[in-house]
């Protein structure tokens, strides 16, 4: 009932129901003005009251009078492949002398057509016609007209002979009617004709213009269904006989009005599934649509191939079709007017005026309400309303899918804002928190090479320990804001595999070994010598994986093993299983990992501690590299996460050379050579000083960016570290003014920034600086620059 009234509420709300009750209304009036209509221009219809007898098949016949006392009027005529007669009551219609009339047979399934028309003087005029000779007989409605002309004696008998009929009580419609009235009546059909075919051509070459463009899947139903109606309007009203006489049969032209019926039911159920907004049916009601819509197709199908004999048990299929349809369709309406839908408002007021039409022409055919040229059409005017309220429904629908499709938009510019002052906030944080990080952490290792007690040892230990941390939940935070805000760049270099994961195992084992764990790698020997990728990302995913396996295991082993397999002579996958006999988790829990912030529960947090953010950063890397991961754990008997990664192979000869190539840095003394430090931090000053004495370089310390542009200017260093952000003057400005003094010689520039965005890595590089080391820089980031960009002394 609520769902109800919602729909009510936001139909009313938009004006959908004026237009539901306009076309009710209209409806009515129709209906009403059809119903009570004086006697029509056409006349009575003379089939109900009709007598018949049979003869056999003649090339021609004389008059059939005699054989009148045959007739029977107490019984239906059954179809046959003789000449069924039929005798007309036109005593009904008082024929007058002189006065012109017309014979109008509703055109039907008949191979031939003997038409004797009987006046009172014993006159007789014969028509005997065969498809495709109707032709010439069309008249508007589908009707065969045949004259009577006027004699100074009235017509006393019409006798109507049909050879080779489907089905006797198809034939709808005979009258006998004054010529001038008809004409009056033609004269309408061919006006309402043309304004059907009008309208409906308009709306197919219209939409099909759009739908061409935009290709909605509903839009293309849409212009189906249009087509089909053209179609119809074409076969069933005879128009194709008019515009193209003799080249299609009565026989053939039957077979298409049902072929084109199963085309308008066919696409109006497609139409119908695919114009309701999505989420409104589930998949069984449009799989229902589908297997309801192929079906009624197949028995018109079935119809126009197999008529004949048996085309009353066909008939009977093809209305159960139709049924099926109607209601189908019917429930499909009300379900989608209960959930709110606009587009179901659109189809039902368009659906709802052909069936006014089919209901007017029912009640002609039962003689409810008299014949005229308004309700032979009432059908075809009530197709063409419903391409029209059904085009205006696809407009509506359109414009609320790019209304949804804009405010998605604009909802995806602000998640993206939002996301960018995010990821600003984080790197403004990142550097002011790296800044002192750097003193704390650098410090912390200068202190432990001194001499100190064992208990201040042990304190230098705990400090080194915690920085470490801080540390890492700092790079983790900014690596998963990174990688949300979609600024993970990829490197795609050559690597040694075998390194990264030696390399993971230097780091992790020690760890395993504190806790008396077992730790060993499996499967490193049989890897390539050379690989291309991401070596930095691959180690990431490695170490947060290896350092939880330790984290989470008490007793037991951590095991790493990993495989390559390729098929392909130019990539190869990596995979890697991290094994260990720890806690193990439950599948509930197991399904709360790979996401920010989330451990398997709070006691995990409570007891290992930790923030969730490894695995989630490691899930995200794995996909922004192309592969996948997955975890199989048991409770209290350990965990495996298992990821896959592609890589390119190295060719054999560049794989050679790299082997070639050194991959130590030796280490180094720098006696004589000159370096600046720009720094603005005291203790980052001291920091670097300190980390650098060892190498023999001659240190100046430059406090701020004026400092540091006069000391370069003053003196030729061999390299100058540069912090970006100083007081009164910017590294990147210092950088730009010294490579504009200096012309062609380039001194070395180093970046020391806590800033590590790609953005800003590239403004130094733009701006003239050679490298970067990132803030907190350790004494070994220190002495690795200086080997990329000093000689040594002893070279």
């Amino acid at each position: 009932m609520r769902q109800s009234q919602q729909a009510i509420t936001l139909v009313a709300g938009n004006g959908l129901w004026r237009l539901f009750a306009l076309v009710v209304l209209a409806c009515l009036m129709v209906t009403a003005s059809a119903a009570s209509a004086a006697e029509p221009p056409n006349g009575p219809n003379l089939l109900p009251t009709a007598c018949h007898f049979r003869t056999d098949t003649q090339p021609s016949f004389d008059s059939m009078l005699p054989r009148l006392p045959e007739a029977q009027c107490d019984s239906a005529p059954m179809p046959g492949e003789d000449v069924v007669w039929l005798s007309l009551d036109v005593a009904s219609v008082t024929p007058e002398a002189g006065t012109d009339y017309a014979l109008l047979l509703f055109r039907e399934w008949t191979d031939r057509a003997i038409v004797q028309i009987h006046y009172g003087d014993g006159h007789m005029i014969s028509y005997d016609v065969a498809d495709p000779g109707f032709d010439d007989y069309w008249s508007v409605g589908n009707f065969l007209r045949f004259d009577a002309p006027a004699r100074t004696a009235p017509v006393s008998h019409v006798l109507v002979g049909l050879e080779n009929t489907a089905s006797i009580r198809t034939f709808r419609q005979i009258n006998f009617v004054a010529a001038q009235d008809w004409a009056m009546s033609e004269t309408d059909g061919r006006l309402l004709a043309g304004l059907i075919i009008g309208i409906l051509m308009a709306m197919l070459f219209y939409n099909i213009t759009l739908a061409a463009v935009l290709r909605f899947d509903f839009h293309v139903h849409y212009c189906i269904f249009v087509f089909a109606v053209v179609l119809y309007n074409f076969t069933a009203y005879g128009m194709m006989s008019h515009f193209f006489p003799g080249a299609v049969g009565i026989s053939a032209q039957m077979n298409l009005t049902i072929l084109t019926l199963g085309l308008i039911g066919f696409s109006g159920l497609q139409f119908l599934v695919s114009f309701i907004e999505k989420g409104i049916l589930g998949d069984r009601w449009r799989t229902s649509a589908h297997v309801l819509a192929y079906a009624f197709m197949a028995s018109a199908i079935l119809y126009a191939a197999t008529r004949g004999w048996h085309t009353d048990t066909i008939d009977l299929i093809f209305n159960l079709m139709s049924g099926l349809g109607v209601l189908f369709i019917l429930a499909t309406l009300i379900k989608s007017l209960m959930a709110g839908s606009r587009a179901a408002i659109f189809y039902a007021v368009g659906w709802l005026l052909p069936i006014v039409g089919v209901a007017l022409r029912v009640m002609r055919g039962f003689d409810v309400i008299p014949h005229s040229s308004l309700v032979e059409y009432s059908m075809s005017i009530g197709m063409a309303l419903e391409t029209i309220v059904l085009s205006i429904g696809i407009a509506d629908r359109i414009s609320t899918i790019r209304k949804d499709r804009d405010e998605a938009k604009v909802a995806e510019e602000k998640a993206r804002a939002a996301s960018q002052a995010k990821s600003d906030f984080l790197a403004h944080i990142s550097h002011e928190i790296r800044t002192p990080m750097n003193a704390i952490i650098g410090m912390t290792e200068l202190v432990a090479t001194t001499e100190l007690t064992d208990k201040q040892r042990d304190y230098v230990g705990n400090i080194q320990i915690s920085g470490n941390v801080l540390m890492a939940l700092l790079n983790d935070i900014l690596d998963l804001s990174k990688i949300e805000a979609g600024k993970v760049d990829l490197e795609h270099i050559p690597f040694s595999p075998a390194d990264i994961f030696r390399n993971v195992q230097a780091i992790a084992a020690p760890k395993a070994e504190e806790k008396g764990l077992t730790f060993s790698l499996e499967g490193v020997d049989a890897l390539p010598d050379q690989l291309v990728g991401d070596p930095t990302r691959l180690s990431q995913i490695l170490i947060n994986l290896s350092n939880n396996a330790v984290k989470f295991t008490e007793e037991g082993s951590v095991t790493i093993s990993v495989a390559a397999r390729g098929k392909r002579a130019d990539t190869l996958t990596l995979t890697c299983d991290v094994r260990d006999t720890g806690i193990g988790m439950t599948p509930e829990q197991q399904g709360k990992l790979f996401k920010a912030f989330n451990q398997a529960d709070e006691t995990v947090t409570r007891r290992y501690g930790g923030t969730g953010l490894g695995l989630a950063i490691c899930k995200q890397l794995v996909g922004l590299m192309g592969g996948n991961i997955a975890v199989e754990s048991t409770p209290g008997k350990g965990s495996c996460f298992r990821f896959s990664l592609p890589f390119t192979k190295v060719p054999e000869q560049a794989e050679s050379k790299a082997k070639a190539a050194p991959n130590a840095i030796e280490k180094a003394h720098y006696k004589g050579r000159r370096i600046l430090v720009a720094e603005d931090n005291e203790i980052n000053q001291l920091l670097a000083r300190r980390a650098l004495e060892p190498t023999g370089l001659e240190i100046d310390i430059a406090s701020n960016g004026t400092e540091a542009l006069k000391l370069a200017d003053k003196h030729a260093y061999d390299l100058i570290f540069m912090d970006l952000n100083m007081p009164d003057m910017d590294g990147i400005t210092v950088t730009r003014t010294i490579r504009e003094k200096n012309g062609g010689t380039v001194v070395p520039i180093i970046a020391l920034t806590a800033s590590v965005a790609a953005k800003d890595i590239e403004a130094c590089i733009s701006a003239g600086m050679n490298d970067h080391v990132s803030k907190p820089f350790k004494p070994d980031a220190l002495h690795q620059a200086l080997s990329r960009w000093l000689p040594a002394a002893s070279q």
